[in-house]
């Protein structure tokens, strides 16, 4: 099985995130824009991966942030639309859990998503039922 890669375009309306790009198993979809590697030596917050990973009834999100910062914490499909709002609030500084109970989702793979005043960072999760 090869890997995914999904690429999100650096531009906000209102409170969405648009895909703007995905590589699936080796396939391009969409407008790949471009692709940056970050210094996570530089960045201020992170976004741990998810345990365990793959899930199957609930797994444990952790993030953290290095200063207070609006978090936003989204749960995507990999086509890029909108499935969870997790967080969406003010948070100090600190180390955060959120356990994400997989309820009516069906088994596939996720993006996560954590954006905060620093910038964004994603995981992909894998739900296998």
């Amino acid at each position: 099985m090869r890997d995914i890669g999904v690429f999100y375009e650096s531009r906000y309306e209102g409170e969405s995130v648009f895909l703007n790009g995905a590589v699936v198993n080796g396939v391009k979809y969409g407008t790949i824009v471009s692709v940056e590697k970050i210094d996570q030596s530089s960045v201020s917050f992170s976004l741990h991966q998810n345990y365990p990973n793959p899930f199957n009834s609930f797994t444990i999100l952790e993030y953290s942030t290095a200063a207070e910062s609006r978090v936003v914490l989204k749960l995507f499909d990999v086509l890029g639309r909108e499935i969870l709002e997790l967080i969406d609030q003010n948070q100090n500084k600190g180390t955060y859990r959120v356990t994400l109970e997989a309820g009516s989702l069906s088994s596939g793979i996720y993006i996560l998503v954590l954006r905060t005043n620093v910038g964004m960072l994603q995981r992909k999760i894998i739900l296998l039922r």
